[in-house]
């Protein structure tokens, strides 16, 4: 007997497979895409502030003339509504340790590209505002590139040369952070290097070869994007006596984000819907096919004048069980499973309510229509035929 209930339990619940798929990558696109969404959302824009990258849109010309490190305490002075600056200068740098030398794209920065970049740190800590203004010698390197120098993460105050063009200065490792590649500000870039950020202010102060990557400017969050684009522009333009020569767009990340979510939320709802759509229809043949194995039983009920509205109950409730069974089966799978992907990309999933009530109501709703069908086939039931067909 016992053998018979599991057998047929099994039955449920692998006709209902559909459902719980469904449910499962609904989950796991949604908690990824939240999570992102949330990631960046909550650099800046919790501060009430938006990122604007300025960027020379001729990358020929010489950005020493026309995207200076000063610019961002220009804006600072000339737009109330720009709270702060964070000037990216790039270097082709060679580090160096007691024991491995390798290639890193350095960038010097300040101490507000920690929030900018969403970086995560593993060992140490990130560039302060003393280490800038006191232009210390210190570097901030990826995991992976620490590894390569120094076989661990755990490195902070070992130190390292910084060689750039021929010219070599010692630097102290003052933390680690967690590799680019699995950060959400590259997820989308193909092929990441090591990375390694200084104080800005140590270029200059070294005598080091350097360009002028970007330069980023914190807005208030208030000013339409147009209308900061615009006045950004004219204030670098007024300075340095050109026109339409700079590049300046919103912190483009969440755009991307956007994008790709978006993209793969289609395919979600399409997974989903098909996957509930088959469930259901499973569900209903397994409860078919289970009157269809008690029709002698029903035949019993019916010829005693037991209600019939019982009987169609009984598939309502057993059907809806099968199917939030299902669903939160799906449900519980594609939270631990995105899970295990935020950590991997280096993001901190989220699920909202309204997707946990989706899933509730999205399984109510294929249990009871899977339903209607097999419980008005009790009705059909011949009385005679079932008794006496023995």
């Amino acid at each position: 007997m016992k053998t018979a209930a599991f057998k047929e339990a099994a039955r449920y619940f692998i006709s209902a497979a559909g459902i719980t798929t469904g449910i499962f990558v609904l989950i796991v696109i949604l908690t990824v895409a939240e999570g992102g969404r949330s990631v960046l959302k909550d650099s800046f824009w919790r501060n009430g502030v938006k990122a604007y990258d300025i960027e020379l849109m001729d990358k020929g010309l010489a950005s020493d003339e026309y995207l200076l490190r000063e610019d961002g305490r220009l804006l600072e002075a000339k737009m109330p509504e720009v709270k702060g600056s964070i000037p990216v200068l790039e270097l082709p740098a060679l580090l160096k340790s007691y024991k491995a030398s390798a290639a890193a794209r350095t960038l010097a920065v300040n101490e507000k590209y920690l929030q900018y970049a969403n970086l995560e740190m593993l060992e140490g800590s990130f560039i302060n505002n003393q280490d800038v203004r006191s232009a210390n010698r210190i570097a901030v390197i990826d995991s992976l590139t620490a590894l390569e120098l120094f076989g661990t993460t755990d490195i902070t105050g070992q130190k390292l040369d910084l060689q750039v063009n021929g010219k070599k200065a010692e630097f102290v490792v003052a933390g680690v952070f967690k590799n680019f590649n699995r950060n959400i500000e590259t997820l989308f870039d193909d092929e990441i290097p090591g990375m390694c950020f200084i104080p800005d202010s140590v270029p200059e102060d070294v005598s080091f070869d350097f360009d002028m990557e970007k330069l980023i400017a914190l807005v208030d969050y208030e000013l339409h994007k147009e209308e900061a684009a615009v006045r950004l522009g004219h204030v670098l333009e007024e300075e340095h006596g050109v026109t339409e020569m700079y590049s300046i767009n919103e912190y483009e990340q969440l755009p991307k984000v956007s994008e790709f979510t978006d993209k793969y939320l289609v395919f979600a709802v399409i997974t989903a819907v098909i996957g509930l759509i088959s469930g259901g229809i499973g569900v209903m043949n397994a409860m078919l096919l289970s009157i269809q194995e008690r029709k002698k039983e029903i035949g019993l009920y019916k010829f005693y004048g037991s209600g019939i509205k019982e009987l169609q109950y009984d598939i309502v409730y057993k059907t809806l069980i099968i199917c939030h069974s299902s669903g939160i089966l799906g449900l519980v799978s594609g939270i631990l499973a995105g899970s295990f992907i935020g950590d991997f990309i280096g993001i901190r999933t989220r699920l909202t309510l309204m997707s946990i009530f989706l899933t509730i109501a999205a399984s109510a709703s294929v249990g009871i229509l899977s339903s209607l069908y097999p419980a008005s086939r009790i009705k059909l039931v011949d009385v005679s035929e079932t008794i006496w067909d023995e």
